[in-house]
């Protein structure tokens, strides 16, 4: 009897860790979701500075074009360029629909963007470009942000 009341106990327990582990999950992927929605409505409203927020201080960035920054100062001013010039015309839509937990308080989120409205850098359209943006985020002070990001094309 004694033996079964402490597997019923322990089995509690566990089943309760894995609730809240749970809720807990879910909150950190619904907040790392919020940062890549919020950052497409800084793209589509053509704002660098909060498009560069979402990074870490020292995160990075090589995009599908194979320009890379380093530094929210650095994300920031390539943001600003490609705004001006090859993206000026552009609409982001981006779905974000893996998130894995890696160890601790860090996780790998795959997006899936579709970029209309791309210019060449010669000035020619292009057609709608989708990308693929694998992102690697880290929680800091209960605060998601991301380390780095490296967009391909499909295929």
């Amino acid at each position: 009897m004694k033996k079964t009341i402490f597997l019923a106990c322990i089995l509690g327990l566990a089943a309760a860790a894995l609730a809240e582990d749970k809720g807990g999950r879910k909150t950190d992927e619904d907040a790392i979701r919020k940062l890549w929605s919020d950052y497409t409505v800084a793209f589509n409203m053509r704002i660098p500075k909060n498009m560069s927020a979402i990074w870490a201080e020292d995160g990075d960035l090589t995009n599908f074009q194979g320009r890379s920054a380093k530094g929210r100062a650095a994300l920031e001013t390539l943001f600003a360029d490609e705004q001006a010039t090859v993206l000026k015309d552009t609409r982001m839509i981006m779905v974000v629909p893996n998130i894995r937990f890696l160890k601790g308080d860090l996780a790998m989120a795959d997006g899936d963007a579709t970029v209309a409205g791309m210019f060449s850098h010669d000035g020619k359209p292009l057609v709608p470009q989708k990308l693929i943006v694998t992102s690697i985020l880290a929680k800091k002070g209960g605060k998601w942000s991301v380390l780095a990001v490296r967009q391909s094309l499909p295929g």
